[in-house]
């Protein structure tokens, strides 16, 4: 889906720069001929990025049941992708041209699925592994420290 939305766009994309676009030029409407072949661009736009969320919260909620790790987890994720939402930002402020910055965000998904694949492969199981929990490892604690203290107060009441 990522290939063939960013192909899509690179058809309009390479037609498009900032030069060929007039300061006092006549916005698109929804008369326009063209109109329809970009709303659904943008519509698959959302469908995509509505894809990549959830794929990337789904990997990161496979990863581990440990709260604390998945907090780390989604931080760093949103950390990452507020970071490329300045960069770009900053790019067309400095005006860069739209096919760079086009360029630069497909790399990024390339690159981005490219390093996911082993992380997917090493850590995605389809069972949890009960020794990589801390919260597991928590849990037993408690029920231990409980377990000792009914022992105590069972021996008070037999005293």
């Amino acid at each position: 889906m990522a290939f063939v939305v960013h192909v899509w766009a690179y058809y309009y994309q390479k037609a498009y720069t900032r030069e060929s676009i007039p300061a006092d030029a006549q916005k698109m409407d929804i008369y326009d001929p063209a109109f329809p072949a970009h709303i659904w661009l943008m519509i698959f736009y959302g469908l995509l990025d509505a894809m990549w969320q959830t794929t990337t919260f789904w990997l990161i909620g496979a990863m581990s049941n440990d709260t604390n790790k998945l907090a780390i987890y989604s931080g760093f994720f949103h950390s990452i992708q507020s970071a490329g939402a300045a960069g770009v930002w900053r790019m067309d402020a400095v005006a860069i041209p739209y096919m760079n910055i086009f360029l630069s965000t497909w790399c990024l998904v390339v690159g981005g699925l490219v390093i996911a694949f082993p992380m997917i492969y090493l850590r995605v199981r389809d069972t949890t592994v009960l020794d990589d929990e801390a919260i597991l490892k928590l849990d037993l604690e408690h029920a231990q420290a409980q377990e000792k203290h009914a022992g105590e107060k069972a021996e008070s009441f037999s005293a």
